[in-house]
């Protein structure tokens, strides 16, 4: 399960190997302390857009169907092949897991 903290544009995950966050906001780095006290730095995505592989890529978002609890963001890259037809490769693929009434009691 997750959801968008609107005041520093992070989004929180939870599931049942504990929390986590991905850092959407345009701040570059942010510190945070984890469970071990140890202190960490965490980048935003905006900071990393470095790493894109082409403007052109395309995200595609697939819901959970038939009883299934993940949700799945690829990144995919367009083609045309040789017949003209347009097709899609998957560079890169994020499953995105959610908890169930056990696991978020449990929680």
């Amino acid at each position: 399960m997750g959801f968008l903290n609107t005041q520093s544009h992070d989004f929180i995950i939870l599931n049942k190997d504990g929390t986590s966050f991905l850092p959407l906001g345009l701040r570059e780095k942010t510190s945070i302390d984890n469970d071990d006290g140890i202190r960490r730095m965490v980048h935003s995505l905006e900071s990393c857009n470095y790493l894109k592989i082409e403007n052109s890529n395309h995200l595609k978002f697939m819901n959970a169907k038939n009883g299934e609890t993940d949700r799945i963001v690829m990144i995919q890259e367009q083609y045309i092949d040789f017949d003209g037809n347009t097709n899609f490769d998957d560079i890169y693929q994020i499953c995105i897991s959610e908890m169930n009434l056990r696991e978020l009691m449990q929680f």
